[in-house]
């Protein structure tokens, strides 16, 4: 039904999660060609290493840029420039980024302006159920 509407889940795992189930998670994705996204990337937990082993097996197809970073790239230049490595080394990786905790217009311009290709948040949506994706989105 998603299908249908160009709606193509995945999974989002926690840096912390993909560092302790690294072997299960590259199973998952062998096996039922299961796609990942990377959140909250930049809280502490992830490898570099790991991140770019996952991008070069096509494991994960998405990092998600954590709120607390994004959240304050309009008042700190140093968490702007951290922001814009992350995204620079996503795209470099043949991944797309998103941004969490998108709140406002401004954000998300800035965000676009970045070349941040997605953004999460209030500004554009409330989180809907399942049945509200559907009533809004499907079937």
């Amino acid at each position: 039904m998603l299908k249908s509407v160009g709606v193509r889940p995945y999974l989002e795992l926690t840096e912390q999660s993909f560092m302790e189930n690294l072997e299960l998670i590259k199973q998952l994705h062998d096996q039922l060609n299961i796609t990942f996204a990377v959140d909250d990337f930049g809280t502490g937990y992830s490898s570099l290493r790991t991140v770019a082993e996952l991008a070069e097996h096509q494991v994960i197809e998405y990092l998600k840029i954590d709120g607390s970073i994004v959240s304050n790239i309009l008042t700190s230049e140093e968490t702007f420039q951290v922001l814009d490595s992350a995204g620079y080394m996503s795209r470099k990786l043949g991944l797309k980024n998103i941004a969490e905790f998108v709140e406002s217009e401004e954000l998300a311009n800035k965000l676009q302006t970045m070349g941040i290709e997605y953004g999460q948040g209030f500004h554009f949506s409330h989180p809907l159920s399942l049945e509200e994706l559907l009533e809004r989105y499907g079937a």
